[in-house]
């Protein structure tokens, strides 16, 4: 090595998993949502969803959690706040690089009737030793029909 010239560090290959990813996480998630309200179908309204959640990501690559969520129209004269509790159900994969998918089934918790059950799915990606990113890839109703939606989670490793 020339004099002067900084030692190079060996640069670090961390390879992911289920398994590397074990463990309880707190989440955040904000996005939208379209949605017809009634036959025969109007223009979509547009709903901006929040929440924030524990989930709990096991070795084997299923995962189990609950979370709290509020929606709201932002456009018509149905404006008011949706909260709904759920609980979580799921599978996720892992790709060496910290890529992968996860499945999700939201089974509500709550007593109102207008909370309702959806299977979404989503990319993810290891963004630390500690926290994932995911982003809503698509979402089904119990009807079959599909959610119109955008949603970005921060998940971050309490435990």
């Amino acid at each position: 090595m020339k004099k002067g010239t900084p030692a190079r560090r060996p640069v670090s290959r961390r390879s992911f998993s289920a398994a590397s990813l074990a463990g309880t996480y707190a989440f955040r998630f904000s996005g939208f949502s379209m949605l017809a309200l009634s036959p025969p179908p109007p223009p979509p309204v547009p709903y901006y969803l929040v929440g924030v959640g524990l989930i709990t990501l096991r070795r084997d690559g299923t995962l189990v959690g609950q979370q709290t969520s509020s929606t709201t129209p932002m456009a018509g004269n149905q404006a008011a706040i949706l909260v709904c509790n759920y609980t979580l159900d799921g599978t996720v994969a892992v790709n060496p690089n910290g890529t992968g998918t996860a499945s999700i089934t939201f089974t509500p918790s709550s007593s109102s009737s207008d909370c309702a059950q959806e299977e979404g799915t989503f990319s993810l990606v290891v963004a630390g030793s500690n926290s994932i990113w995911l982003i809503s890839t698509g979402a089904t109703l119990p009807d079959g029909s599909s959610a119109d939606e955008v949603v970005q989670i921060e998940a971050v490793r309490i435990s």
